[in-house]
C-alpha cells in the first residue's frame, strides 16, 4: 500500500496530495470508477462509462483539488481524436488521504476509487473516515472570487495581494486571526495560525 497521510489537510497539504496522485496517475492507466456509497449531492456519481479506460492527473488551489480524467485514446488516433476529459472538484475535509493499494485490502472508508489496469488489481481511492470531504463535477474552482491567490502555486499573486493589502485594517488585528482571512491566506488555516502566534508570544 502506497498513501500520503496528514493531519487537517489544508493548502500545502493538498498541493502534496496532487504531486501524489499525479506520480501514480502518471504510471498506471484506469479502467473503472466507483463509489463507496449511492450518490448523493455530497457525492455525486461520476459520469463516465465504463468500456473506456483513462489516465488521472491532478491540480491543487487552496484547500482543494482538481482531479482530471483524462480519456487514453488509442496512439494511432490521437491526431484525429480529442481525449474526452472529466473533472472532479475534491475537498478532504478533516481526515481525507490518498492511497493506492491492492483492491482486495482498501481502507474501510474508501470513499471515491479509481481501479487500475493491473494484476494484481491496485485501486487508487480517496479515503475519508469522518466523511466530512467532497466532491462535484465541474472545470472550475469553487468561491474563487472570495479566497486570495494559492500561496504555493500563485506565490507572486499571493505576495502582491497581501503587501497592497497591508494598509488596510484587518493587518492591525494579531498574526493568528489575520492568517485565517481567506481573503489573503487562502489555505494557510487555523493550525498554522495559532502555531506562528504562540512563537510570537514565545509559549511552547
Amino acid at each position: 500500500r502506497i498513501q500520503i497521510l496528514f493531519e487537517m489537510p489544508e493548502g500545502p497539504e493538498l498541493f502534496k496530495a496532487a504531486r501524489f496522485l499525479n506520480k501514480i496517475g502518471s504510471a498506471h492507466v484506469f479502467s473503472a470508477v466507483r463509489l463507496l456509497y449511492p450518490a448523493s449531492a455530497k457525492h455525486p456519481a461520476i459520469p463516465w462509462s465504463g468500456d473506456r479506460n483513462f489516465r488521472l492527473t491532478a491540480k491543487s488551489r487552496g484547500k482543494e483539488i482538481r482531479i482530471s480524467l483524462v480519456e487514453e485514446v488509442p496512439r494511432d488516433t490521437r491526431t484525429t481524436k480529442k481525449p474526452e476529459i472529466l473533472n472532479i472538484l475534491l475537498t478532504f475535509g478533516m481526515t481525507g488521504r490518498f492511497t493506492f493499494t491492492p483492491t482486495p485490502d482498501l481502507p474501510k472508508y474508501s470513499m471515491l476509487m479509481f481501479d487500475a489496469v493491473l494484476s494484481p488489481q491496485y485501486t487508487f481511492a480517496f479515503v475519508d473516515p469522518r466523511h466530512f470531504g467532497r466532491w462535484t463535477i465541474t472545470d472550475g474552482w469553487s468561491g474563487s472570487e472570495k479566497r486570495g491567490p494559492d500561496i504555493i502555486t500563485e506565490y507572486e499573486a499571493f505576495r502582491d495581494n497581501v503587501i497592497g493589502s497591508l494598509e488596510k485594517s484587518v493587518f492591525d488585528k494579531s498574526i493568528c486571526e489575520v492568517m485565517l482571512d481567506q481573503r489573503y491566506f487562502s489555505s494557510v488555516g487555523e493550525k498554522r495560525g495559532k502555531k506562528r502566534e504562540r512563537e510570537r508570544l514565545g509559549w511552547r
